[in-house]
C-alpha cells in the first residue's frame, strides 16, 4: 500500500510529506481492515461446505494440473491456500514480504488468466 501511495504521489511537491504519507498509510490499511473484518463476518457460516466442493471439483482439478508447472506452482499454491485453506490474504502478502493489494491483484490476473 505504501508503494501505491508513493507512485500516487510522484511528483507532488507537500510540506509535510512524511506526515501526510504516513496518515494515508494508516488510513488505507484502516479502511482495509474494516473490509476484511466485514467480510469475514458476513460470509462466517454463509456456504455449507459440499457446495463450495461440488462448485469448486473444477477449480481444485485445474490448480492441481497448474501446480505441476514450475512457472505456476508458487501462485498456484497461493491460490490453494486462500480458496481451499482460507488463509487470510494478509497473512500470505506477508509471507511472501508483499502488500496485499499487490498479491491481490497479481492472484486476480493468474485466476483470469489460467483458471477462468
Amino acid at each position: 500500500m505504501l508503494s501505491e501511495i508513493l507512485q500516487e504521489w510522484a511528483g507532488q511537491s507537500r510540506q509535510y510529506a512524511a506526515p501526510d504519507i504516513l496518515s494515508a498509510l494508516r488510513g488505507r490499511l484502516r479502511r482495509w481492515l474494516l473490509r476484511e473484518k466485514d467480510h469475514a463476518r458476513r460470509n462466517a457460516g454463509e456456504i455449507p461446505p459440499t457446495t463450495v466442493e461440488a462448485e469448486s471439483s473444477h477449480l481444485l482439478t485445474r490448480l492441481t494440473k497448474l501446480l505441476e508447472h514450475p512457472e505456476h506452482r508458487d501462485l498456484a499454491e497461493v491460490v490453494y491456500a486462500r480458496v481451499f485453506q482460507n488463509v487470510p490474504l494478509a497473512e500470505l502478502a506477508r509471507e511472501r514480504h508483499v502488500a496485499p493489494v499487490t498479491l491481490q491483484r497479481t492472484l486476480q490476473q493468474f485466476s483470469t488468466k489460467h483458471l477462468l
